[in-house]
This record gives C-alpha cells, sequence and structure tokens, in this order.
C-alpha cells in the first residue's frame, strides 16, 4: 500500500478497514439476479426490486441529508451499513414472498440514503480538519483501488462457495455477517470531526438556503448532474443484464467468479493512473474518452457476443472505476462544508432516478426486443455523455468561483 501515505493512513483506516471487508463479501453481486430467477421470479420482478430501493433512498435522500448536516455522519453511515446486513441476511428467508422482499429492498433504500452523501462528508471534513485537504484525491482513487481488490476476491470466493455447497443462499448470510462486522469498525474507531459551523445552531431552512445558493451561484455543478444521471442509468441497465446474458451465450454459473475477477484486476490499476490522464487531457475529456471506449465496447456485443468480446466488455466497463476519482475530488472541492451531506445527497438523488430509468428499460428492453436492444440504447446514452460534456466548456459564468468549476 506505497500508494497510501502513512499519514493518511492512521487518520483513515477504519473507513478503508471497514470499506474492503464490504467489498471482500459482496458476495451476491454476480449471483442475485440469477438467485431470483431460480426460486421463481421474472426479471421483470426481479428489476422492480433495486427500483423500490432507489426510490425509497430518493424519497429520503433530502431529510437523512439534513439529519447528518445537522446531528453527525458517523451515526447515518453506521446505521446504513446495519440495516443493509440486516436485511441481506433475511433475503433467503422470505425470497419466495415478494411483498416481504419489497420490504427488505426499503430497508436498504432507507440504509442507502443515510450513508450517501454523508459518507463521503464524513471522510473530507475530517482530512479537512487534520489539514490534509490535498489527501482528498489519493483517497478516492485508493479507496476505489481497495474496493476493486475486493472485488476480485469476492467473485472467486462466491463462486467457491456455490461450488462446495451448490446453493445461493449461503451467499446472502456470509455477506449480512460482514457487514455487521465492517459496520462495527466504523462505530468504535471512526473518528468525526466537524468543519466550519460547529460554532452555529444549524436548522434545515438554513442548510437549505446554503444549498440552493450555492447551485444557483455555481452552474457546473448542473453538468455534473446531467452527466451522473446518464452514467447512472447505463449502470442500471448493464446490471441487471450481464447475467442472463452471460446464461443465454452457455456462460456457467460457477464460471461467472472466475470472468468477474480476471477482468477486476484491470479495475484495481485504472483508478492508479487516473492523475496521468487529467494531466494529460483534463477531467471532460477523460471523461469523454471513457465514455467512447465504453461505446465502442457495447457495439461489438451488438457485433458477435462470443467469449472474447465479452471479456473485453467486462475489461473496458472497468473504466468505471475512474469516473469516481474524477468527479467526486471535483465536486467535494467546491461544495460547502456545512452542506456537504446533502449536496451529496441531491448528488445521490439524481443517480437513484437514473439507475431506476436503467432498471426498467431494461427489463423492457430485454423481454420484449432481447439484449441487443440493451446494448444499442446503451451506446446511445454513452454518445449522448460525450455530445453534453462537449457544451460543459461553454458555461456562462458570472463570477470566479463559477469559472474555476468548469470541467476543463
Amino acid at each position: 500500500m506505497r500508494w497510501i501515505k502513512q499519514l493518511e493512513l492512521e487518520i483513515l483506516w477504519p473507513f478503508y478497514t471497514s470499506q474492503i471487508i464490504q467489498s471482500v463479501f459482496k458476495l451476491t453481486t454476480i449471483y442475485w439476479v440469477v438467485y431470483f430467477l431460480s426460486i421463481g421470479h421474472s426479471l421483470a420482478q426481479i428489476s422492480l426490486l433495486p427500483i423500490i430501493m432507489l426510490l425509497t433512498s430518493f424519497v429520503l435522500e433530502l431529510p437523512t441529508g439534513f439529519l447528518a448536516d445537522i446531528r453527525g455522519r458517523k451515526w447515518s453511515v453506521a446505521t446504513a451499513i446495519f440495516l443493509e446486513a440486516f436485511a441481506i441476511t433475511l433475503i433467503p428467508f422470505v425470497g419466495l414472498q415478494f411483498k416481504l422482499l419489497v420490504v427488505l429492498y426499503v430497508l436498504m433504500g432507507v440504509g442507502a440514503a443515510l450513508a450517501s452523501g454523508a459518507s463521503e462528508a464524513w471522510v473530507v471534513d475530517l482530512l479537512h480538519w487534520h489539514a490534509k485537504p490535498e489527501a482528498i484525491p489519493s483517497y478516492y482513487a485508493a479507496l476505489h483501488s481497495l474496493i476493486n481488490i475486493g472485488f476480485i476476491i469476492a467473485p472467486l470466493l462466491a463462486s467457491a462457495i456455490f461450488f462446495l455447497t451448490g446453493a445461493l443462499h449461503y451467499l446472502w448470510w456470509a455477506e449480512g455477517a460482514m457487514l455487521f462486522g465492517a459496520g462495527l469498525i466504523l462505530l468504535m474507531f471512526g473518528k468525526e470531526k466537524r468543519m466550519e459551523h460547529s460554532q452555529h445552531k444549524l436548522t434545515i431552512a438554513s442548510l437549505y438556503q446554503k444549498t440552493m445558493l450555492q447551485f444557483r451561484e455555481r452552474p457546473a455543478l448542473l453538468f455534473v448532474i446531467v452527466v451522473m444521471f446518464l452514467f447512472a442509468i447505463i449502470f442500471g441497465v448493464t446490471t441487471l443484464a450481464w447475467q442472463p446474458f452471460l446464461q443465454t451465450n452457455g456462460v456457467p454459473l460457477v464460471w461467472f467468479g472466475v470472468l468477474f475477477a480476471f477482468t477486476g484486476v484491470f479495475a484495481i490499476v485504472y483508478p492508479l493512473i487516473h492523475k496521468l490522464i487529467l494531466t494529460q487531457i483534463g477531467d471532460r475529456r477523460s471523461l469523454q474518452l471513457i465514455s467512447i471506449i465504453q461505446m465502442i465496447a457495447f457495439g461489438l456485443l451488438i457485433i458477435t457476443p462470443i467469449v472474447g468480446v465479452i471479456i473485453l466488455f467486462f475489461i473496458i466497463q472497468n473504466l468505471d472505476s475512474i469516473k469516481i476519482p474524477i468527479f467526486q475530488p471535483w465536486f467535494q472541492k467546491h461544495v460547502l462544508s456545512v452542506v456537504r451531506s446533502i449536496s451529496g445527497s441531491i448528488i445521490a438523488m439524481v443517480g437513484a432516478i437514473g439507475e431506476s430509468v436503467g432498471y426498467v428499460f431494461a427489463g423492457q428492453l430485454v423481454e420484449r426486443f432481447g439484449f441487443s436492444a440493451v446494448w444499442w440504447f446503451a451506446v446511445g446514452l454513452c454518445a449522448l455523455i460525450v455530445v453534453v460534456l462537449m457544451f460543459a466548456r461553454r458555461i456562462n459564468c458570472n463570477t470566479p468561483l463559477c469559472s474555476s468549476m468548469v470541467l476543463k
């Protein structure tokens, strides 16, 4: 971990440790669609579950963001992890009853709302309190490389458990148990330090005014919202479609983990080279380049979905791991500390809407027109992102602060 400085590690080790535990034991990621199909639910029904979770998160984003800014980010994040652990552990017990599954996904939506915005705000303000704001970009890069290390181990571990037991429900129980452990680490060892507003009494009204003011004065934030919305749609489409797509093309279930782990190696490297890419071509062109490459990958799946192309597709899709290290440091740099959680919640709301749209389109397109329609839809979205980013440079700014935020 030489790419994580010792001082940063002393400050942030509970966050890194908790996150890598969550990632290593994210065992259901590669099998959740297949699992629900195997117990009798249709793809259309399955697509509703993440939509319900995202809509719940969307409805609660603003209230939970206000609470985190007023009451503290630590309790918000820890509670979120415990709620998710509880829901995941219960899924195998109620899986056959769709209505109870909906209830559990509502709980996960509550957890997602509590964590979104608050988790980033907690770490960013902690680094500011330690006078280490320059560590924020490296934190995001290191965090996502650690996450992706977990995402290599998790699929292999999940495939091994399935191979040894022949059952998928054990994955939910193991993941739930380890999530509880990850939450306890943050609760016991995570330190919270607040900036800027510690001596002032905060109200929802004052936070709302500050939040709206910063969005009015900084129009570049609106372009970030649009681009993140489109990326979220693509994420929803691919998340729902790829598992049945692999099954349809004859890939055995036990090989899902191997494929995901092998291509995940590239996701470890990508965040570590994002600084080089940013230095050479800037953030706007970096995102355009990623979109063009992913557009080509989707196009190859349309032309010839052979094994080699599928592997190449997953390698390219892992370019997603660069997006957060590009977006988040820029976004956090220009967001007021006093409304950092609520601002992050607004971004999460946009992502929830986009991801929900992606799930809806994926479910309907696959059942009505087949997988090619899904990949054509993704190609169109990638092209739209490239066009939007072309116009992002032409923002009319009336203040020096706004001008400093334009994507380069």
